[in-house]
């Protein structure tokens, strides 16, 4: 029972992220707590060997909580939420994988089915905010439109690579539904006008490709890898309204050049945040501002003066619409470092376990791994995606899940 309803947990954490922002920490919270519980009650995989197994990744994943409290400590002042987004990687990672162990690989690939809900949710309520026009931008209450149409991306991509497993007995009908919610959910993404999200198409591709032909046969990947760039292309082209933002784009990014006299469009008040955020690491390399809150007030107090930004920035906005800049700016080089190990270190696991010597079903949970962790690399150039603790909730529960389903003695162990 208790792996029943950790497995039902994990399905709902998908749901939760796209429909509110109080629900996840919550369901994160529970995860944890009935992990405890599981593995107090069985031993199906005994927890010294998972920490074993776990050490070095574990100490990286470790890195973001260790370098904010130094900075605590250096600044004398503390950094509260950022404390506690580190906490809940540091000590949630190893709870959520010595709990997850416990859990059948069967049973436990039974949670994506929180992905396809999640999914066709999200598309509802984009095509539900656009609706009749299809032109305006959907403004969703939980996230804006960029990190929404990020995770929607996401969504759609995992929903796609499960497509190689076998979840029920009705092979196609199961597959029929994949498919289907994997191009709504894409759809979903294009009516989101999303410019951005579309860097890390590419790299969702080679993933994918890697993972089902691992490139045995060169020609026929780089065809295939080819083909998806063209499918992809003349999706985001059938949109008007996205084919004009990205022409505005562009337009607006020939403009953001001249630093003298900034331009408050909406590519360049990007081009300003991110010079804001470098000239607060610049003065600060070390240990940076101390937490993100203060960089609202470095904008105000230091980059207005210095001619960084402009008065419309500095007066509405607080923070940099980068995850790595702002890990710079609050932290130092040394946040800078946490951040990718973050995203890196999750991601060389996964991208060992793609190896052809791996089983096909460890093969497709390690490019799900990889697809969240180098997913939210790109998103984070452009979004602030660990904006909140849903996301880091969230990342971390995805990594734990796919990283226990990428292991091959685990899956010997059905």
């Amino acid at each position: 029972m208790l792996t029943l309803l950790l497995v039902a947990l994990y399905a709902c954490m998908p749901v939760a992220v796209m429909s509110s922002d109080q629900l996840p920490s919550p369901v994160f919270y529970l995860a944890l707590v009935l992990c405890l519980f599981v593995v107090c009650r069985r031993s199906r995989v005994p927890a010294s060997q998972v920490l074993a197994d776990y050490r070095a990744f574990l100490y990286c994943y470790s890195v973001p909580l260790v370098v904010v409290l130094v900075s605590c400590a250096m600044h004398w002042r503390w950094a509260g939420s950022s404390v506690e987004a580190g906490l809940r990687g540091a000590l949630g990672m190893p709870i959520l994988l010595l709990g997850l162990h416990q859990v059948k690989p069967r049973l436990l690939r039974q949670s994506v089915w929180g992905v396809y809900a999640a999914a066709l949710f999200a598309t509802g309520y984009v095509a539900y905010l656009a609706y009749p026009s299809w032109l305006v931008r959907p403004e969703t209450s939980v996230y804006n439109a960029v990190g929404y149409g990020n995770l929607m991306l996401l969504l759609s991509v995992i929903s796609l690579y499960s497509l190689r497993w076998r979840l029920t007995p009705m092979r196609k009908l199961e597959c029929t539904v994949k498919i289907v919610v994997a191009i709504a959910a894409l759809a979903g993404f294009v009516l989101t006008q999303t410019r951005t999200g579309w860097m890390a198409v590419p790299v969702f591709a080679v993933l994918g490709v890697a993972m089902a032909t691992g490139f045995r046969r060169p020609w026929r990947a780089a065809g295939l890898l080819a083909a998806i760039v063209v499918v992809a292309m003349a999706l985001g082209a059938s949109s008007p309204s996205l084919r004009d933002r990205v022409e505005e784009g562009y337009q607006q990014t020939m403009q953001c050049y001249d630093v003298s006299h900034p331009v408050d469009s909406s590519v360049c008040i990007r081009f300003q945040l991110w010079r804001a955020a470098w000239h607060a690491f610049s003065h600060n390399p070390v240990i940076g501002l101390g937490d993100h809150s203060l960089f609202r007030n470095w904008m105000k107090t230091r980059a207005l003066p210095d001619g960084v930004v402009s008065k419309y920035v500095a007066n509405n906005f607080g923070e940099p619409h980068n995850d790595m800049m702002q890990a710079l700016s609050s932290f130092g080089v040394l946040g800078g470092l946490g951040l990718l190990l973050l995203y890196f270190a999750p991601a060389w696991l996964f991208l060992k376990r793609m190896g052809s010597g791996y089983p096909r079903d460890n093969r497709v949970a390690a490019a799900m791994g990889a697809a969240v962790c180098l997913g939210f690399a790109v998103f984070g150039i452009t979004e602030l995606m660990f904006r909140g603790m849903r996301t880091v909730s969230f990342y971390t529960m995805l990594v734990a899940l796919f990283l226990v389903l990428s292991e091959p003695d685990n899956e010997a162990a059905a």
